[in-house]
């Protein structure tokens, strides 16, 4: 159980880890994003109105230089007349660009396009100057799978140190949660109810269940006790014989007749209380169900042995094995018998 906590602890808090790693990522992006497009849309209109009084507008936009930013003219129908990083000659027309176009219709136009890698993020921001071109600025920066990219191995040196971390403190944890559980006093639960609140519900049941297991242990031990009595007092001897042929209770007077003590043959089989082979035979198929009935000799006294099955819903559950001493009636056959042949061999 503590193996298993621990386990779900360090899952979610490396979860976690993880989670907020990638939306601190997001966020930083973002951020990033928004900020570089307000400083394109400022730049562009600061270069725009420059431009109203300017009559060589190429040579202004050359003599700018572009930083990070790079700036282009386009014509309206879509034919580059100035880039700061590529001849213009060479490029394609833009009059399909979503930026160009938005700018022609609304006099200004932002798009931002993903490079083929997915790496690379580039913002732009197009106004619509006087002369009717669109003027356009744009800027590279790291998209969300260029950041991770580039924050690989802090990320990883940072969830490794975090693992480290979180398995310490797991398994701190997870032991301190056990070890005040162990310490509770289960035999009077509730007294511990107040230090651990969130276990309360668990600590009143084991309670609740503590007075019903007292109740049959107590009701257990009134009946075991009035069976001590009536079996101590009883002039037959009795045997109880569990499913397994075991012996789980044996009277004073089975005692007297077998010579034997009882705690010293409990959880035996009969053989430790006789070694007649006989008896175990009548023991075992009284266990499987068969009542049987014997008579035997011992000590110079003669028994009848009853040994009954026991059963709880048709299955057995072991058996009783009463022994009357017949002595005297056995005597009173044997001249019976004795008197009758005598009778018979005087009348012939």
């Amino acid at each position: 159980m503590t193996k298993k906590i621990f386990r779900r602890m360090l899952f979610i808090s490396l979860l976690a880890v993880v989670v907020c790693s990638f939306f601190i990522i997001m966020i930083f992006s973002n951020h990033l994003a928004t900020n570089t497009m307000e400083q394109l849309r400022e730049r562009v209109r600061h270069i725009a109105s420059s431009l109203e009084n300017t009559k060589d507008i190429k040579s202004y936009l050359s003599s700018l230089g572009s930083g990070k930013m790079r700036i282009t003219l386009i014509e309206a129908d879509g034919t580059v007349l100035y880039d700061s990083e590529v001849n213009a000659a060479e490029m394609d027309n833009h009059s399909d660009r979503p930026e160009v176009v938005e700018a022609l219709l609304n006099n200004t136009g932002e798009a931002t396009r993903l490079s083929n890698t997915l790496v690379q993020r580039t913002q732009y921001v197009a106004i619509k100057i006087k002369s009717g071109e669109v003027l356009r600025v744009s800027e590279e920066q790291l998209s969300v799978g260029g950041l991770v990219l580039l924050l690989i191995q802090p990320i990883l040196l940072v969830f490794f140190i975090m693992t480290i971390f979180i398995y310490l403190m797991s398994s701190y944890a997870s032991k301190q949660v056990f070890s005040h559980i162990n310490n509770i006093n289960l035999d009077d639960p509730l007294n511990n109810s107040k230090e651990y609140e969130e276990l309360s519900p668990l600590l009143t049941k084991i309670h609740k269940q503590n007075l019903e297991i007292n109740k049959r242990i107590s009701q257990y031990k009134n009946y075991r006790n009035e069976f001590k009595v009536l079996s101590k007092n009883m002039n037959e001897g009795l045997i109880l014989i569990d499913l397994n042929g075991q012996v789980i209770s044996v009277n004073k007077k089975a005692e007297k007749i077998f010579g034997v003590m009882e705690n010293h043959v409990i959880g035996k089989s009969i053989l430790a209380i006789t070694r007649n082979l006989s008896i175990s035979e009548v023991v075992n198929k009284a266990i499987s169900g068969v009542k049987e009935e014997i008579n035997f000799n011992l000590n110079g006294r003669t028994y009848s042995l009853m040994a009954t099955p026991v059963s709880k819903n048709t299955s057995p559950t072991g058996c009783t094995v009463f022994i009357l001493d017949i002595t005297e009636k056995a005597k009173s056959e044997k001249m019976r018998r004795e008197f009758s042949a005598n009778v018979s061999h005087e009348l012939k």
